[in-house]
């Protein structure tokens, strides 16, 4: 019998581990609600494709505010899980490009210009919102100041769940694209490095047994606040001195950082925590062997309101991507944050000059953080 053949009971004792844990998983959900609240139309004993369309049809015939809603949409993620996994029939359309704890992002074969970013726990929709109402915002705000070097995605539609995701591009509920039922939204996609400076980036700084080999698409972190120890081929660390030899424009990159900084800190008034800046590819021309930069990652910002402390706090608990007080870019970096906080609808180098200064006295009583971490 083939895989997608077998029940989500059946699949509890399957070899692959992966595929055992989660339908155990969805089954515990299953048993755990009551006999006369479960949807008559679904049994666990069925195939895993026939569960998951008749789950699916359920959600339609629940009403908004039902209680087991959450408990259904939990035994949906697990049986996806499977289904991802041991179903090779099914042929997604969507494909994983990247993911973290809070979620998954995703591009669609034949419209790869555009992504989905959709949200693992589906108590996590309301973060995902704001995130794409910020997004908004500081795509709108950064566009209407000029080129800057650091691009940010453009923010498409957000959609509260699966259903009224397929509504809107006019497919079926039932039709399977690869995505959970949980909330998520569209936009702009961040290419990846360009291919000729993947391959160096590999032969330099891949541990051996990567050199030579092909390399997945990535994107790269850029660390200015320290060294870099560890490894990671989805997002890889570039700090300084990676930089340097990459021949990158090092004190241009200090520079655009501090101005995109600003521009969220004092024309958005949000905070910039959890950001990133990326090395990715070109935007108008993704197959170019120029690369781009990139700031992503906005799920953690919120409203500052002048507070100096928040502005900080928000800087050194983020990872290092900013130049320390001891570094050769950190006055680039300076001056473009003052400059172009001094630039705002309310000009805000005064504020800006005082986070600068108590960053350098914060860092200063952590020690040297140019060391190894």
């Amino acid at each position: 019998m083939p895989l997608e053949g077998d029940s989500p009971l059946q699949l509890q004792d399957h070899t692959n581990a992966v595929v055992a844990l989660q339908a155990r998983r969805a089954v515990r959900a299953w048993d755990a609600i009551a006999d006369e609240e479960r949807p008559s139309n679904v049994s666990m004993e069925w195939r895993l494709d026939t569960v998951l369309e008749a789950l699916r049809t359920a959600f339609t015939e629940l009403p908004s505010h039902s209680p087991i809603t959450s408990r259904l949409t939990t035994i949906m993620y697990h049986l996806t899980c499977v289904q991802r996994v041991v179903d090779l029939s099914i042929v997604s359309s969507f494909k994983r490009l990247g993911a973290g704890s809070f979620a998954t992002v995703l591009v669609q074969e034949g419209r790869d210009s555009i992504v989905v970013k959709q949200v693992k726990n589906p108590s996590d929709a309301p973060l995902l919102s704001k995130e794409h109402a910020d997004l908004e915002q500081l795509w709108r705000m950064c566009s209407m100041n000029g080129p800057q070097l650091f691009q940010l995605p453009r923010a498409h539609g957000y959609y509260s769940d699966y259903c009224s995701f397929a509504k809107e591009i006019g497919i079926p509920q039932t039709e399977d694209l690869g995505l959970l039922p949980h909330a998520l939204y569209v936009m702009q996609r961040i290419w990846p490095v360009p291919f000729s400076l993947t391959t160096k980036i590999r032969d330099e700084f891949f541990p051996e047994e990567y050199h030579g080999q092909s390399t997945h698409p990535f994107l790269a972190r850029l660390y200015f606040g320290r060294p870099v120890k560890y490894f990671n081929s989805e997002n890889f660390p570039l700090d300084a001195e990676r930089i340097e030899k990459l021949q990158l424009p090092a004190a241009a990159i200090a520079d655009g950082m501090g101005r995109t900084l600003a521009l969220i800190n004092f024309f958005a008034g949000k905070d910039g925590r959890g950001i990133e800046f990326v090395l990715c590819g070109n935007p108008d021309n993704p197959l170019s062997k120029d690369p781009s930069f990139a700031c992503i990652d906005f799920n953690q910002i919120r409203p500052h309101n002048g507070d100096v402390g928040a502005i900080c706090s928000s800087i050194t608990s983020n990872d290092p991507y900013y130049p320390r007080p001891e570094s050769p870019y950190w006055d680039a970096f300076k001056q473009a944050y003052i400059t172009t906080a001094a630039a705002a609808p309310t000009p805000a180098n005064e504020l800006a000059e005082a986070v600068m200064a108590q960053l350098q006295t914060t860092w200063a009583s952590q020690g040297n953080m140019t060391g190894p971490p």
